[in-house]
């Protein structure tokens, strides 16, 4: 009996201390990560998830879709009615279809001939065009003078001139002698003022404008100048 028990005290002994003993947890196992793989891993590109499409509004695709519909209907031909009157419908609709053609034919020839009475017009227009510009007017044209202007001028006998070239030698002429503005007085206040719109004599344009002078002596306005030069042009005059 002392031997059984203390066999049984002995197992009892081993049993508890197998339950005191803190079990043991295995260590997780980790695989070195190599540079390449690190490099490889940071370098994958993100993956871009799809949008999702917007839905079509239930009313607008119906929408889109009716044209559609129409469009693709065609007009059925109305084939009702015997032979007889399919075949009248047929004439008339060839009646009709002849006298529509005959008609355009008249509005072509029609448009025809308006085209090509416009083109000659617009022709002619351009061709009177070029021949105003190329045409000289008589102020341009170079003619004989009076010897009277050619002294003024100091020209020898024969020398022709425009009347634009004599305009502006006057001109100038009465701006080199300062010839420009008159004296006048006011009947109300009578206060002298100086009219720059006249032009004074001197004994040069005394003979020059000879009959101007005699009809109004105390001066002559600018615009009078081309006036009194068309008698020093007795060719202008014939």
């Amino acid at each position: 009996m002392s031997a059984k028990t203390s066999t049984n005290t002995k197992t009892v002994a081993v049993s508890s201390a197998a339950e005191t003993k803190p079990k043991q947890t295995k260590k997780a196992t980790t695989t070195p990560v190599s540079d390449s793989d690190k490099k490889t891993v940071q370098t994958a590109a993100p993956v871009q998830q799809k949008e999702p499409e917007p839905q079509k509004d239930v009313q607008q695709s119906q929408k889109e879709e009716v044209p559609q519909q129409q469009t693709q209907k065609k007009k059925k031909v109305d084939l009702s009615g015997s032979g007889d009157e399919r075949m009248a419908k047929y004439e008339s609709l060839q009646k009709t279809r002849h006298d529509l053609l005959e008609q355009l034919k008249v509005v072509d020839r029609e448009l025809d001939g308006i085209h090509t009475i416009l083109l000659k017009t617009y022709l002619k227009q351009v061709e009177n065009d070029s021949k105003k510009k190329n045409r000289a007017t008589p102020n341009q044209i170079p003619i004989e003078i009076s010897e009277t202007l050619r002294n003024f001028m100091t020209l020898p006998e024969g020398s022709k001139k425009t009347r634009t070239e004599v305009f502006k030698f006057v001109h100038e002429y009465i701006k080199e002698n300062k010839l420009g503005g008159v004296d006048t007085v006011d009947e109300k206040t009578k206060e002298k003022t100086l009219d720059k719109s006249m032009v004074k004599y001197d004994p040069k344009l005394q003979v020059l404008f000879k009959k101007l002078y005699s009809e109004q002596p105390n001066g002559f306005k600018f615009t009078q100048i081309m006036g009194a030069l068309s008698e020093h042009f007795p060719q202008a005059q014939k």
